[in-house]
């Protein structure tokens, strides 16, 4: 193996080079945050001003869709009072009743054993029951109930709270009161505590034979129940409601935050309702947090909301105000002057706002850490450099000229390069110096000897080898230009089988030398096969990447490379044998993989798929593969498809004996037409990469677009060195 020394060349232009890149190398993360402080207070105003517009979007909606069943709702009972006080037998009975009571004084006894108390109560008992009301009445022009669902409420008058309710019935509407405190006796003390238990009700007028309003029907309802459920229809997020208040800024629908206002100290009793219980005033600061007031709540302002509402402003607020906890909310209400309440729908802006205070923070921690990247490099900028001294040196490799890095792997990085005198183009890879130790030089040795040792053409050739005077290692092998047949299937999907079977045929003379050599390859793929343009023979396969590559009988002398026996390759193209038991890596693996590269470049997708691979190598080692007909709709020969399935067998003893034999099959399969060099021409012509295009490669991805073989190299380089790093 020959040595070449490397003579080390830096021009004053290269080092001035490298002084300004050094300079920029911490310059640049600055300029960097100056411009990201610039931008991100624009998309911090613009981000803000969006999420703003579409608070108000949903808070709108959402108190427009409450309301509207909220007004649903309250006009199904005012039509059921008003069905029901129509009815001609309560208008009959109310008539006597109302009789009865002027010639009885409106005494309490005649009226609780009236022949009309029990007739009503046969009409109404299965009302109240059936819409779930907590009792009904039926109420005369001096506001005393003359009849009633439990009697102990017949005689007593009225409260004070509800007469303008009785005489606005009186005049002839059906009305819906909002909830109320109420001592009246007709209402169960299972269900209410008097004097307590807030209350709402409905009211209808029953006209008498000359059509004059003579009495009201009217029906209590329990607004904890289906009044504040309606305001629950919709709303925004986890801390969303909606809820009603009166003109006193009393809630009067039950509030989702119980718990809280029970710890806070707003409600006495875990399990009261909020209903005519909290004031919706601004205690001054978060109480959920622990805030503690000094004065009562009766002291307090009314919050915003409230404040605005009652004075008949419907309007949106997405800037922030707190709400009766004391917690900044953001919120849209409207005032509801024929049923005398408001209602609004709030959400906590802490929430409202999340999405706007995690791009925020995250802006903020992105200039920190460019501001603390640009110190670190600033302060080893003197590594920096001699790391490029490093680079510099390695500028000229005895007759051969670096002129780009195309690829860097965990081992070495290559170069583009042409030799001094032949001006060939070539690709150079070096050993990292920092990476270099025995068994890393004992491997990048072992890979070019085994190589080197290959001469079919259609295998990557190897030129020379050698090494800097300062143990910078290195070798030239012959720099290509084509694609690889993952970026062939990528562009252009599943390949006709005439091509398959000519490319197939190249690679196995190319694997049937390495076998017979004594070389198996262990890492078989789409990426490691390229086609390209030799000498103006189009459709060319070479097979690269030798860097897996373990001699069927390794020497006993270097026990240090220790590859066999660890899992090497790539999953989606690894042979059941060789998961279960690296070391038993065989020729007929290499089959196996060859197969699957078959399969892959007929149908366009890999043989199994996964989300893990763990789950890959699972299908290999235990799933049957569906034939590629069932994968396609492109035809394929019975003979060529039983051929890729053979090369897929789990048994390595199932598979085809060598690449030899599987080039013998190739050849002689009926009815498969063969690819020729126009049908090649013609296609190339057809995909011809645009003039001055360039590609770049990401090593940390596969590569998905066309490239130079060079580049391509230093990506199955890399493949192999992340590998073993």
């Amino acid at each position: 193996m020959p040595s070449n020394t490397a003579s080390q060349l830096r021009t004053p232009s290269t080092s001035a080079t490298s002084s300004i890149v050094q300079v920029r190398s911490w310059l640049l993360p600055l300029i960097a945050a100056g411009v990201l402080a610039v931008l991100g207070v624009f998309t911090n105003r613009t981000l803000l001003k969006a999420i703003r517009a579409n608070l108000v979007a949903e808070l709108t909606t959402i108190l427009d869709a409450d309301v509207a069943a909220l007004r649903v709702w309250l006009e199904n009972h005012r039509l059921t009072a008003g069905h029901f006080a129509a009815d001609p037998r309560i208008r009959a009975t109310a008539e006597d009743l109302v009789a009865r009571a002027q010639q009885t004084g409106g005494r309490t006894e005649p009226l609780l054993e009236s022949v009309e108390a029990e007739r009503f109560a046969e009409i109404l008992d299965d009302v109240v029951q059936s819409f779930s009301y907590v009792g009904y009445f039926v109420v005369d022009r001096t506001s005393r109930p003359l009849a009633a669902q439990f009697q102990e409420s017949v005689g007593e008058p009225a409260d004070t709270d509800l007469m303008g309710y009785v005489r606005q019935v009186f005049n002839g509407d059906t009305v819906v009161t909002r909830p109320v405190h109420t001592a009246q006796p007709g209402l169960p003390e299972a269900t209410v505590n008097r004097g307590d238990r807030p209350v709402m009700f409905v009211g209808a007028p029953i006209l008498g034979s000359d059509d004059d309003v003579i009495a009201i029907l009217a029906f209590g309802i329990a607004p904890e129940e289906d009044f504040t459920r309606i305001l629950s229809v919709a709303r925004l997020g986890e801390s969303g409601e909606t809820y009603a208040f009166d003109e006193d800024g009393l809630m009067i629908s039950d509030s989702r935050f119980g718990g809280d206002l029970f710890r806070i100290g707003l409600l006495s009793d875990s399990t009261d309702s909020a209903v005519l219980r909290v004031n919706i005033r601004d205690p001054g600061g978060n109480m959920v947090k622990g805030y503690q007031p000094k004065t009562a709540p009766s002291g307090w302002p009314l919050t915003r909301m409230a404040a605005s509402a009652i004075v008949g402003d419907d309007s949106v607020d997405v800037i922030g105000y707190r709400d009766y906890r004391g917690v900044e909310v953001v919120g849209a209400w409207t005032w509801l002057p024929e049923y005398g309440f408001g209602v609004t729908t709030e959400v906590d802006a802490a929430e409202a706002f999340r999405t706007f205070y995690f791009l925020r923070n995250g802006l903020w921690i992105l200039l920190v850490l460019l501001v603390a990247v640009s110190a670190a490099i600033l302060v080893s900028s003197h590594l920096i450099g001699r790391l490029r001294r490093d680079v510099t040196k390695a500028e000229q490799l005895g007759q051969y000229r670096l002129e780009e890095k195309i690829g860097e792997g965990g081992m070495g990085n290559v170069y583009r390069a042409s030799h001094a005198l032949l001006r060939r183009p070539t690709a150079i890879k070096l050993l990292r110096p920092d990476r270099t130790s025995p068994q890393s030089i004992m491997r990048f040795e072992r890979e070019v000897q085994l190589t080197s040792q290959l001469a079919h053409p259609n295998t990557v050739a190897i030129y020379d080898y050698g090494h800097t005077p300062d143990g910078i290692f290195y070798y030239a092998m012959e720099y290509l230009d084509g694609i690889t047949l993952n970026e062939l299937v990528g562009r252009y999907g599943p390949q006709p089988q005439t091509r398959v079977v000519h490319i197939l045929k190249q690679a196995c003379g190319s694997l049937a030398e390495a076998h017979t050599t004594g070389i198996i390859h262990r890492d078989i793929k789409p990426s490691n096969l390229m086609l390209c343009d030799r000498g103006g023979a189009k459709d060319v396969v070479k097979l690269l990447d030798f860097g897996l590559v373990r001699e069927l009988e390794p020497s006993a002398n270097d026990p240090s490379l220790t590859g066999t026996t660890a899992l090497t390759g790539t999953p989606l193209y690894l042979a059941p044998e060789v998961i279960a038991k690296p070391a038993s890596a065989s020729p007929r693996s290499d089959l196996y993989a060859l197969g699957a590269v078959g399969y892959y470049l007929l149908v366009g997708g890999h043989v199994f798929g996964g989300d893990s691979a763990i789950e890959v190598c699972g299908h290999h080692l235990n799933t049957i593969p569906d034939p590629p007909t069932q994968r396609t709709e492109n035809f394929i020969s019975p003979e060529l498809e039983r051929l890729i399935l053979s090369c897929l067998e789990k048994e390595p003893t199932q598979r085809p004996p060598d690449a030899k034999t599987v080039l013998d099959q190739l050849q002689a399969l009926p009815g498969v037409a063969h690819w020729t060099d126009a049908d090649a021409v013609a296609w190339w012509a057809a995909n011809r990469r645009p003039t001055g295009e360039t590609w770049h490669v990401d090593f940390n991805t596969p590569p998905s677009s066309p490239t130079s073989v060079g580049a391509q190299k230093s990506v199955i380089v890399d493949v192999h060195e992340r590998s073993e790093h």
